[in-house]
Formats: structure tokens, sequence, C-alpha cells
């Protein structure tokens, strides 16, 4: 990944509000610099709780998106629906390698990329948004790839994880908070913990055996390891 724009934006930032977002003890406020992980099988909502933790942030923190499976309108119009989804506060980089409107031309709101394989490509459209936003970054960043799992589809785990420490370390230099998610179900177990020591903090769903949803939160000293339904 490119360097140029991204190093130098840094926030000024000490936390990050997390609400009940993520309703367990000890976690309704993140530090700066935390790479959190979002991690279970699929349809339980990693993708939307991923969007949720970039949309309550404070009116003055921005927020970026790596789409590599959704596109780019859709994903906004999914934010915009969000309780606290203020469009112009996300930044979206779509590298599903389609748009419905036949344009890949960069918009002031999403920066385009050929393939969820162009890691590059992605690095350098995070950095096109950085330098968007500018100065404003200060009052805090929200960086998140929404589905690593889609991506080591077209990347092999070596490039992915390379890239993906480019990424969580920016995200720790420069004060930001990082969120992706994962579905370990998909790969081995060596990729998903060699993936998932690069994180501070994980997220794991589940499916309890009545059906519901419930989650918990590991590697934070003041979260509890107990699940909760949410």
């Amino acid at each position: 990944m490119s360097s140029d724009g991204f190093q130098g934006a840094v926030a000024r930032a000490d936390s990050y509000h997390v609400g009940d977002v993520v309703p367990v003890s000890g976690f309704d406020t993140v530090s700066a610099g935390t790479n959190v992980l979002i991690s279970g099988p699929p349809m339980l909502g990693k993708r939307r709780l991923a969007l949720e933790l970039l949309a309550v942030g404070t009116p003055d923190e921005h927020a970026i998106a790596i789409t590599p499976d959704t596109d780019g309108d859709r994903l906004r119009s999914t934010y915009e629906g969000l309780p606290d989804g203020d469009p112009d506060r996300l930044h979206v980089v779509d590298c599903t390698g389609a748009t419905g409107k036949g344009s890949m031309d960069d918009t002031e709101a999403i920066k385009y990329v050929g393939s969820p394989g162009d890691l590059t490509g992605i690095g350098m459209g995070i950095v096109k948004c950085t330098r968007d936003i500018g100065r404003e970054v200060e009052a805090g960043l929200r960086l998140s790839v929404l589905s690593l799992s889609t991506i080591l589809q077209y990347a092999d785990s070596q490039r992915m994880f390379n890239f993906l420490h480019t990424i969580t370390g920016r995200v720790s230099a420069a004060n930001y908070l990082g969120i992706a998610t994962l579905d370990p179900t998909t790969q081995n177990t060596q990729e998903v913990n060699t993936l998932t020591s690069l994180f501070d903090a994980v997220v794991e769903l589940r499916e309890a055996d009545d059906g519901t949803r419930e989650m918990r939160v590991v590697g934070l000293p003041d979260a509890p390891r107990t699940w909760v339904s949410f």
C-alpha cells in the first residue's frame, strides 16, 4: 500500500464512543488505535454490527468502509438507514468490481477498485478517502474492512496478512478505530489464528441452542468473556 497521504493523517481522539452497539460491560468506549475484529458464521449480522460501530461516532468523526461484496451505493443506503447513520461522514472504497451505474469513475463519496484482489488499489482508495477528509480526520476516523473472508477468495493468505498488517498498523499509529469482519468457517484454523492475532479485541458471534444470537468480547481486560444475547 502506498503510504502517501495516509501516514500523515493522524486523529487526536483519545477514545471512541461505542455506546450499547456491543452490549458487553466495559465495551462502551474503546481506546484510540484499537483494532476490533467481528468474527462469526454467516447470517448473524456481522456487517450490520460493523456499520453500527461506524455510525455511532460523534458528528465530527469520519468513517471509511471497504466493501468487497456490496456495491457502494447500496452500502451507503443501508448506512443512512441506521439511527446514527450520517451519509456525509461515510466514505466508501467499493472493490466489488461492478457498479449498477455502469461507471467506475470515483465520486466524492465512493472510490472504485476493479477487484477485491487488488489490494494495492484498495490501499490507494483509502489514501484518496483520507485526502478528501483532510484535517477533519483529527476529530477521529473509523476504518472498516467489511468481509475479510470475501477478499481472501481473491488474494492469498500471505498477501492478505501483509495488507492487513499495514492497515492495522496505521490504525494504531494514527489513533483511528479499526473494524473488520471475518467468517472463520471459510478459512482453516491456522489462517484464522494468524489474522486474528493482528487485532486487539475480537467480538465473537454465535447462534445459541434456542436460535437466538449471542456475542462476547475477547482480548480486552475490562470486558467479561461471558456470552450475552443481542
